[in-house]
């Protein structure tokens, strides 16, 4: 497919989440999340989103720690809230993981693929700055945020 997906789980709950993921048709799930484990939403420790996902869904779950942002620049922008320096940093740490290396595994012909995080906007997450780039790889791919 042409489209590459993104979805946030906070303020959504189980039944919403689930239910994006389906009308969708999401095969495969990659968690970009540095923290996998949050001890708020039960739904998206790591574990228990694998559990769900692989066993009730039939959805592929990945974490790649590849895809998300330095413990450094998290701090960083959790102190100074400055989006547009998060941005560029961020960029420059994608370009510097060589992440094309990662797309006929993440961008398979069969794979309808959706990005996963926290925050409930795509506006100022990560994950939309990861699917812009996988989608700049892909002739003709568009991103939809969930």
């Amino acid at each position: 497919m042409n489209i590459i997906y993104t979805i946030g789980y906070a303020q959504k709950s189980l039944e919403q989440f689930i239910k994006l993921l389906k009308e969708n048709g999401i095969t495969s799930v990659i968690d970009v999340r540095l923290y996998r484990n949050s001890q708020w939403i039960k739904f998206a420790k790591e574990g228990s989103l694998k559990h769900l996902l692989e066993q009730h869904l039939n959805i592929k779950y990945k974490a790649m720690p590849e895809l998300a942002p330095t413990p450094a620049l998290l701090k960083a922008y959790r102190k100074n809230k400055s989006w547009e320096n998060y941005e560029q940093e961020f960029n420059e740490i994608i370009k510097g993981r060589h992440l094309e290396r990662f797309k006929d595994n993440i961008l398979g012909e069969n794979e309808n693929v959706c990005f996963l995080c926290m925050e409930s906007k795509p506006d100022k997450c990560h994950r939309r700055l990861i699917a812009e780039f996988f989608s700049g790889l892909k002739a003709g791919a568009e991103v939809v945020h969930l």
